[in-house]
């Protein structure tokens, strides 16, 4: 009896990429100390090289939250993301943390 096998679509990869992503973000992250329990989200634009080492990071703003991520995106340093992703060498993602 045939088996089905889900196919991988594009989509699917992305989503995959953008949680390892997402989880190589959050292993390097410190939150910000602050007198506030409240969840912040920062739109985050990261350029890679074609090995997928940072180049460059900018924030949606300037708090200690979106500081924190970006040191986070620096410390990581490389992310899985060759000259072939759709994504590259420049894509948007949303980190969401708490401050």
């Amino acid at each position: 009896m045939p088996m089905d096998i889900p196919v991988r679509t594009d989509s699917d990869a992305q989503a995959n990429n953008n949680a390892q992503i997402l989880q190589l973000i959050r292993s390097k992250f410190v939150a910000p100390t602050c007198s506030c329990s409240k969840t912040v989200v920062t739109a985050l634009t990261i350029t890679v090289n074609s090995q997928g080492y940072v180049t460059a990071v900018h924030a949606s703003s300037n708090d200690a939250h979106a500081q924190a991520a970006i040191a986070a995106i620096r410390a990581v340093g490389r992310f899985p993301i060759d000259s072939s992703d759709p994504k590259y060498p420049t894509f948007k993602i949303l980190f969401r943390g708490q401050n």
